[in-house]
């Protein structure tokens, strides 16, 4: 089954957020494993649009889909592109929030 990696974010300034969301989607081309393969399954979402008012600011939410937990992992702790990504949208992007869970779909 595979694994997901739910992310959502918020930026200093919401104009920033269109060119942020273009960069982010670049992860699934840019991520590569220790063989050069990519490994990213897909990358969705969109933005923030619940009436709950329970968001903590976040403004938009993506869904990163990897085969397994091993993939996830590699993507979190190893991969030089998702490491740059992290410090451009920290500089560039001003990313002052960030929410993160992960699930397989159907363990509870």
């Amino acid at each position: 089954m595979s694994y997901q990696h739910i992310v959502a974010f918020k930026l200093a300034s919401p104009d920033l957020l269109p060119s942020f969301v273009e960069e982010f989607k670049t992860l699934s081309q840019n991520c590569l494993d220790k063989n050069g393969q990519r490994y990213i399954k897909s990358i969705r979402g969109g933005k923030q649009i619940s009436p709950e008012g329970m968001d903590g600011g976040m403004q938009v939410v993506f869904i990163v889909e990897f085969d397994d937990k091993e993939h996830a992992g590699y993507y979190l702790d190893n991969d030089s592109a998702h490491a740059d990504f992290k410090k451009l949208a920290r500089v560039k992007y001003q990313v002052n929030g960030v929410f993160c869970l992960d699930f397989v779909e159907g363990q509870f």
